[in-house]
């Protein structure tokens, strides 16, 4: 079982030609995908009215 002392958090060496010219790779639209639905079901555990349509406003609750 490794510690997390022993875990190596260093970047790969390889180079890569789909950086910004800040050195971001862009992998946080990958999580996007997921939000609206998380916050659809969100708002129906709370209210108990299912949204299919964004965006989710306070008239398609009443």
């Amino acid at each position: 079982m490794r510690t997390w002392a022993q875990v190596s958090s260093e970047t790969p060496a390889w180079p890569s030609m789909m950086r910004d010219p800040l050195g971001v790779k862009g992998l946080g639209e990958v999580v996007h995908v997921g939000v609206a639905p998380a916050i659809a079901n969100a708002v129906f555990n709370a209210t108990g009215r299912r949204i299919r349509e964004l965006p989710i406003t306070a008239e398609a609750l009443l």
